[in-house]
């Protein structure tokens, strides 16, 4: 009897699943493998824009420090060799994308766009006429959408005759270069810089 009981239990437990059953077990785990790669795509996603937007913040920074400083520190041209004029500051040679200025150590110095990249210029001596290579300040994964230099002074506060401390106001607007869609970072920043050195006319 106890036999007969167990080969019952045996027979019943070999019945299988029915095809109902199957397909909602598969559209269910389907659900579920979905949400979870659904997540995983978004979580690279936003780790992939924030390592762009450290990329571009690492960059603008270091840029924005290094022009800074320059600009900071530049000289008034007595002799009009770099700025083509005696007494200037600073010039915009080509548009306010572009300034160039005597730097401290009297070598003339340029800072300009050149398709979508910051790019110095300096000279050995004091004459812009006697540029070296230009180097590029940003790298080839960042694109410059724009940047000006300005003076925010009126009358100008770059020229010879004025009593004004020179300053340069820099707005600078990049972004990463060529993202993949949903990952694109950038930034806007301005800043205003005045010369250190006391401009005497």
């Amino acid at each position: 009897m106890i036999l007969s009981f167990i080969k019952k239990i045996k027979n019943t437990g070999n019945s299988g699943f029915t095809l109902v059953e199957i397909l909602v077990a598969v559209l269910i785990f389907s659900i579920v493998i979905g949400a979870v790669l659904g997540i995983f795509g978004f979580s690279i996603k936003n780790q992939t824009k924030s390592l762009n937007y450290q990329e571009v913040l690492d960059q603008t920074s270091y840029t924005m420090e290094y022009m800074s400083r320059n600009l900071r520190m530049a000289r008034k041209d007595t002799t009009g060799e770099c700025l083509g004029a005696i007494g200037n500051n600073y010039i915009n040679p080509s548009g306010d994308s572009s300034i160039r200025f005597l730097n401290y150590n009297g070598k003339c110095q340029e800072f300009y766009l050149d398709n979508g990249q910051l790019k110095q210029k300096k000279s050995e001596n004091n004459k812009s006429a006697d540029f070296g290579t230009a180097s590029a300040l940003t790298s080839h994964n960042l694109n410059i959408n724009s940047i000006k230099f300005i003076d925010p002074i009126l009358p100008s506060s770059w020229n010879s005759g004025d009593n004004s401390q020179p300053r340069v106001t820099i707005f600078l607007d990049i972004e990463k270069r060529e993202p993949q869609q949903g990952t694109e970072a950038g930034i806007k920043i301005q800043t205003t810089i005045s010369q250190r050195n006391l401009d005497i006319p």
